[in-house]
């Protein structure tokens, strides 16, 4: 009886800890509302009313997108969320989400490249929506782990009637006690990848978005340092 209630005890463990996490990431950005609108009831100077107003407007953000990816993972939960299935060119695809995110890079002073195989149709049946948000999820980590100066790859091929779509980064890299438990909603691997505009909710959202194209996402150490996330679709 135990061994059988054991699965039982462990989700009844997570979801506690998932009402906990989520409670606390609300709390943050009320605390600043309310801190916010205590000083702005007494008037103060044009200069720091521009300021708190800038606060509340960053924490509102922040909320919506935790909002989000909450309603996001709870509809894919409920077999509530839609899955639109045609016939997409993962080439195109992965070429768009590139050069949406070129300048970004740029701009924090990382190079970004992209890798597409030759020879091979990505003539893909999936949801082109869901397989972009798979994609930004992991480049948009990419993005904010990785050291400046450093360099991120978007790669595709095809191989064993599968598509694989990589996010290859040269960053920090995710240590293998740590590989299997960041698709774990909330997770973070440590303080030291913690950043303000991440729950440890996007990669979750990933595996499931994955899991309903009957694919699979994974992560493995970069040659030479680093992470390489690897998303694999069948070919339908």
């Amino acid at each position: 009886t135990s061994h059988v209630l054991k699965p039982l005890a462990k989700n009844d463990e997570n979801q506690r800890h998932f009402v906990a996490v989520a409670s606390h990431e609300l709390r943050s950005p009320l605390a600043v509302f309310k801190t916010g609108l205590s000083i702005l009831k007494h008037k103060p100077e044009p200069t720091k009313k521009t300021h708190i107003f800038t606060l509340m407007e960053n924490e509102m953000s922040r909320m919506e997108r935790l909002i989000e990816d909450l309603l996001c993972l709870s509809k894919m939960e409920n077999a509530e969320f839609l899955f639109h299935f045609e016939r997409t060119d993962l080439a195109i695809l992965t070429t768009a989400v590139y050069e949406k995110y070129a300048a970004l890079a740029e701009s924090r002073n990382l190079s970004l490249s992209l890798s597409i195989a030759a020879g091979y149709d990505y003539n893909c049946l999936c949801d082109s929506q869901r397989i972009e948000q798979t994609v930004i999820i992991l480049l948009d980590n990419a993005l904010s782990y990785t050291p400046s100066g450093q360099s991120i790859t978007l790669n595709l091929y095809y191989s064993h009637k599968k598509y694989y779509l990589q996010v290859i980064d040269s960053g920090k890299g995710i240590p293998d006690s740590e590989k299997d438990k960041i698709f774990d909603r909330f997770y973070q691997v440590n303080s030291s990848h913690s950043h303000k505009e991440h729950f440890g909710l996007g990669l979750s959202i990933a595996r499931e978005i994955c899991r309903k194209h009957g694919g699979k996402i994974s992560v493995s150490d970069t040659l030479g340092g680093g992470s390489t996330f690897t998303l694999s679709l069948p070919k339908n």
